[in-house]
């Protein structure tokens, strides 16, 4: 009987042991795929459009002079 309960011990330590294992390499992999997916986002935008973008909804909005009484 104590040997059986060695036994389940080892091998739910195991058991842990591997959960914590692959929930560490699944951050891992999905943060290194984030990482590349920003990256291939980045490289890929036209700058100078997304410049000339902002510029005109900058230059479109008016400031109101007057107060509403």
């Amino acid at each position: 009987m104590h040997r059986q309960s060695e036994n389940d011990d080892r091998v739910e330590e195991a058991n842990e042991t591997s959960v914590s294992m692959g929930l560490w390499t699944g951050i891992i992999c999905g943060s290194g795929l984030h990482a590349f997916v920003l990256l291939v986002i980045t490289l890929r935008t036209n700058w100078e459009q997304e410049e000339n973008k902002a510029k005109e909804r900058v230059f479109a909005s008016k400031i109101p002079t007057e107060m509403p009484s």
